[in-house]
């Protein structure tokens, strides 16, 4: 794009700093698998992200404060769509985190996108942990161990979980040279049939969590070499003079790109790093796993009521019953 200035810089230049540690929380998803069964279990019309669902705060508040101990709330950033800008203000008050909101849905690269320049403005030589915030974490320590590793190894890292079972509805990732803490990646798999996720299992495989590691310059700069039409675009409008008014006028000509899908497929040199089964890790995506993480975090009165919720769907009870048995 014309008048565009690349985010990029020289091998040698990236490899005689280190930025500092920053944090980038995407939490612009809308919750449609789960929005019926959270509206029912606690009464809200919020994504899951913005509710508190076991723990001691919100999922977006945990997500945030996970990661307190390796980043300030200074440096992180937080995308979420514009019509949650309030709620997640109100949930962060206080922790100092730079709320950033999407003029308009462009899917998750765009999301990504959307958070680098204002950190690469900073911190040029930035390192960025990218998390969902919609996903559950069970042990904070294992999840911090694979971070440090994923740090110090450099490179873009992404961060799995050995699947407890053939699941069909995860994204997989497909992993090579066994030997170490982190894997090549040699693809990726995205909601296979039975057979193909057995398959993945049996081989040892892992479940995408979407948590990775890397340069914010080097992650920038892959997204505009793959899909130039949604990282240009905004690059430009945060250079402008009224951003707010640029970044809407950009979105409207965004075409829609999936992170995982679009750009993460398309990279070449990614490693991975396996976390072990204690994490407790779960997308969260499906009132069967949100049941299960309500179990795992010790009996209380929500896992009991969606017990009862689930129990009154035609086909859930007797999944719950196997689920249980």
């Amino acid at each position: 794009m014309e008048g565009t200035l690349r985010l990029g810089s020289s091998t040698s230049r990236r490899a005689a700093r280190r930025g500092r540690l920053w944090s980038v929380v995407l939490a612009a998803g809308q919750g449609c698998r789960l929005r019926d069964t959270v509206r029912g279990l606690l009464g809200a019309t919020l994504p899951k992200q913005f509710c508190r669902l076991g723990g001691a705060g919100t999922l977006l508040q945990e997500s945030v404060d996970r990661l307190a101990s390796r980043v300030p709330g200074a440096r992180t950033v937080v995308v979420v769509s514009r019509e949650h800008r309030a709620v997640a203000r109100e949930q962060l008050a206080g922790r100092a985190c730079r709320i950033v909101s999407q003029p308009a849905d462009r899917g998750t690269a765009a999301g990504l996108a959307l958070a680098l320049p204002p950190i690469l403005r900073r911190d040029p030589d930035a390192i960025v942990v990218v998390q969902p915030s919609d996903t559950g974490i069970a042990d904070d320590a294992a999840f911090l161990e694979g971070i440090d590793t994923a740090v110090r190894a450099g490179g873009i890292v992404l961060l799995g979980v050995g699947s407890a079972g053939p699941s069909t509805d995860y994204g997989w990732i497909l992993c090579g040279g066994v030997g170490g803490p982190l894997r090549s990646v040699d693809g990726f798999v995205e909601r296979p049939p039975y057979d193909a996720a057995a398959r993945l299992h049996r081989g040892g495989h892992l479940s995408n969590t979407m948590v990775l590691v890397a340069r914010a310059r080097d992650l920038f700069d892959l997204i505009a070499d793959v899909v130039p039409g949604v990282a240009l675009p905004i690059a430009d409008a945060w250079r402008d003079a009224r951003p707010a008014q640029a970044l809407r006028a950009a979105y409207d000509t965004l075409p829609r790109a999936d992170f995982s899908r679009d750009v993460l497929q398309r990279a070449a040199g990614l490693r991975a790093y396996a976390w072990p089964a204690r994490l407790g890790w779960s997308d969260l995506g499906t009132p069967d796993r949100l049941l299960s993480w309500l179990r795992g975090r010790g009996p209380g009165e929500l896992a009991r009521r969606l017990e009862d919720l689930l129990g009154g769907i035609p086909g859930v009870a007797s999944g719950l019953r196997t689920m249980s048995g």
